[in-house]
C-alpha cells in the first residue's frame, strides 16, 4: 500500500503490537465472559475483532520482517540472512500451529487468546527497547547501527 513505505519501521512494528495484543485480549475476554454469545447486539464482535485484528496485522507487524531482513544483514550476508529468517520464520508458525490445540486443550481458546496478546505486548517492549530504525539509512549507516558503533535513536520514535 502507498501508506506503508512513508511509515518508520519501528513505530509502525510498536504500534502495531499494540493494536494485535488488544485485539487478542478483547477477544479472549468475549471468550472468557460470553459476550457476544448471551447479548444479541453483539454477535458479530469476534468477527468483527478478528477483521480488525487481520487489517491491523497487515498495516502494522505483518510486512516488518520482510522489510527488515532486507536491512539488517550486512551485504556479504544478505542472501543466506535473508534465507534463514524466512525459514525460521515458517518454521516456528508450523511449531505454533502445532502447539496451538495443546494451549487451546490447556487454557481454553480466552487462554489461547490471551497468551497471544502477551506474546504481542512483549514484541512492541523488544521493539521500544531493543529494534533500531532502519528507514531512509544507507547501508553503510545500517552496518554501523548493528555493529554497535552508532547509538539507536530510541527517543526519536
Amino acid at each position: 500500500t502507498p501508506l506503508l513505505p512513508r511509515l518508520n519501521r519501528r513505530p509502525q512494528f510498536i504500534l502495531g503490537a499494540l493494536s494485535i495484543g488488544c485485539h487478542m485480549f478483547l477477544l479472549g475476554a468475549d471468550s472468557f465472559l460470553g459476550f457476544s454469545s448471551s447479548i444479541s447486539s453483539l454477535n458479530y464482535l469476534p468477527m468483527l475483532l478478528l477483521i480488525s485484528f487481520g487489517f491491523n496485522f497487515g498495516i502494522g507487524i505483518g510486512t516488518i520482517p520482510f522489510t527488515l531482513t532486507g536491512e539488517i544483514f550486512p551485504q556479504q550476508l544478505r542472501t543466506y540472512g535473508c534465507a534463514i529468517s524466512t525459514a525460521s520464520r515458517y518454521v516456528m508458525q508450523f511449531i505454533q500451529l502445532k502447539v496451538f490445540f495443546l494451549i487451546v486443550s490447556s487454557f481454553g481458546m480466552c487462554g489461547a487468546y490471551w497468551i497471544h496478546g502477551c506474546v504481542a505486548l512483549l514484541g512492541s517492549v523488544f521493539a521500544f527497547f531493543l529494534l533500531p530504525e532502519t528507514r531512509d539509512k544507507t547501508f553503510t549507516e545500517l552496518e554501523q547501527i548493528f555493529e554497535g558503533n552508532i547509538e539507536r535513536d530510541s527517543e526519536e520514535n
